[in-house]
């Protein structure tokens, strides 16, 4: 089950800067794999048309991402 206020995924409805009507995000580690926003080092960004289609496809990295510390002892 997710947490809603730190999701893996969300999508955001209303206009989006490529004209569509939705946008469905992922955040993502340096791995490209899904994790919760608050471990996130990027994001990808698809916005969608009112048919579902996809229209355009962003993709982000957080300037202040912390990469997580694998060395700990």
């Amino acid at each position: 089950m997710g947490d809603e206020n730190d999701p893996m995924t969300e999508r955001i409805e209303g206009p989006t800067p490529r004209g569509g009507v939705a946008a469905e995000v992922d955040y993502l580690n340096a791995e490209r794999e899904l994790v919760r926003k608050s471990l996130a080092t990027r994001a990808e960004i698809v916005e969608l048309d009112a048919t579902g289609e996809h229209i355009c496809r962003t993709y982000v990295e957080f300037e202040n991402a912390q990469e997580p510390d694998n060395d700990k002892d």
